[in-house]
């Protein structure tokens, strides 16, 4: 009864080398199926198994390798790749770690990629989907929602140079409501579209310049581009000792006055234009008739 047993077992659970035209598989198999741990070998000779299988498929911890030096090691499920797992990419050196399904990266994991960016969070379908964070080999950094690969939703954005962006994002640009601090401490607060600031917004500027109002094309619509002085009345200047008012504006290009911002430091140049009078010498006799017909 025991021998009965033992040749049932390894019946069972026997060792075989197959070769069904170029596949060929070694290791361990149950009822004709793979079973256990085995080696497959694909025909096109470019994919190979190493790894567990249930009933003839690949099925718990196995590696799957690629002819170029690419690998995938981790879970399979039902002859596919579903769970945990680590893949390697040999051409660009891309390297990822975290949860598959279907075959795909599907959920949350850690991609670093042969160009220095490395982007933890969530996946769908081999794309950052959802929240997660993403920083680039110039020390950016983003933290936010994405969708389809971009940046798309709410997210903080920390450029190379020390800008920092807060707020909407739509295909990888800023769209909708936005804060942009700049390194040097200049503020925009308003609407953003496709990456440009458009709509109502206001702008700090270091220097102590301010601007609120409406912004078309990343430009304030209502921008100066010249000094007008507006003081009615001709100004008389008599002697070098007297003070003069001169009433300056900001104007745009069709001559209206700006009055949506502030702050600005203007600095005006002024001259005195003099006017000789050329004498013509004269005789005292004409002297004195001048002075007699010509009274001051």
């Amino acid at each position: 009864l025991l021998r009965s047993v033992s040749v049932v077992t390894v019946d069972r659970l026997a060792m075989s080398s197959v070769a069904s035209g170029k596949n060929q598989y070694t290791g361990q198999s149950r009822k004709n199926l793979r079973d256990g741990y085995g080696v497959y070998t694909f025909s096109n000779t470019f994919f190979k198994y190493e790894g567990e299988w249930k009933d003839g498929q690949t099925h718990g911890h196995g590696k799957l390798i690629m002819g170029d030096g690419s690998y995938y090691e981790g879970t399979f499920v039902n002859g596919e790749i579903c769970g945990d797992g680590f893949r390697l990419w040999a051409t660009s050196k891309n390297q990822y770690e975290g949860e598959f399904a279907n075959g795909e990266i599907n959920g949350h994991g850690i991609m670093r990629y042969g160009d220095g960016r490395h982007y933890e969070g969530s996946w769908k379908d081999n794309k950052h989907e959802g929240l997660g964070m993403l920083t680039g080999p110039d020390g950016s950094e983003y933290h936010g929602y994405f969708h389809s690969h971009k940046k798309h939703g709410e997210g903080k954005y920390i450029y190379g140079n020390g800008d920092q962006y807060q707020g909407g994002w739509v295909h990888n640009q800023p769209h909708g409501h936005g804060i942009l601090t700049k390194s040097d401490g200049t503020i925009y607060e308003g609407q953003w579209k496709q990456g440009l600031r458009h709509g109502e917004g206001e702008i700090k500027h270091v220097s102590g310049v301010t601007y609120k109002g409406l912004w078309i094309n990343d430009r304030p619509a209502d921008e100066p581009t010249c000094l007008k002085i507006i003081t009615e009345s001709p100004i008389e200047v008599f002697c070098n000792d007297h003070d003069i008012t001169l009433e300056v504006a900001c104007v745009d290009e069709d001559g209206d006055i700006v009055d949506k911002e502030s702050g600005r430091t203007l600095t005006v140049t002024a001259g005195k234009q003099v006017k000789q009078v050329a004498r013509q010498k004269l005789s005292s006799t004409e002297e004195l008739s001048g002075l007699v017909d010509t009274p001051l």
